[in-house]
């Protein structure tokens, strides 16, 4: 999939604002995932919020000042980490980020998860909208 693209083909959304990207594994490779978000995200100057698999959107290799919203769904198997992301990561992929939303992962409501949730908000410190398991099918007590 990747070659069928001309390397002169300049791409442009100007007017895309948002983006959800969600993919089954099966039929798209991780290098394919990758290659099409950092795609759209190379193209889109005025895009602001973007909701997309982490373990694709890491690979990214610009820094995207324009996103503001970042809705991150993240692996199942995420259980044991005691971060289901790299916060500083993300922080380089995304400085302006104001709402991030985390839904997929399994997450584990423990001393773990609270230095973890302390960690983003220290991280970013313009974030106003942090929202945990969204739309998940475990809900926090």
């Amino acid at each position: 999939m990747i070659s069928n693209y001309p390397s002169s083909c300049r791409l442009s959304f100007n007017h895309l604002r948002s983006m959800t990207f969600k993919s089954k594994t099966e039929r798209i490779k991780e290098a394919e995932r990758v290659y099409i978000v950092k795609q759209i995200l190379d193209s889109s100057p005025n895009l602001s919020h973007i909701e997309t698999e982490w373990n694709g959107f890491r690979h990214c290799s610009q820094r995207y000042s324009n996103l503001q919203h970042v809705h991150l769904l993240l692996e199942r198997l995420c259980r044991q980490a005691k971060e289901p992301f790299d916060i500083d990561r993300l922080n380089q992929l995304a400085p302006n980020l104001c709402c991030l939303e985390i839904s997929g992962g399994y997450l584990i409501f423990n001393e773990n998860l609270s230095q973890f949730i302390f960690k983003i908000i220290r991280r970013f410190d313009q974030l106003v909208y942090l929202t945990l398991i969204k739309n998940d099918l475990y809900r926090s007590k």
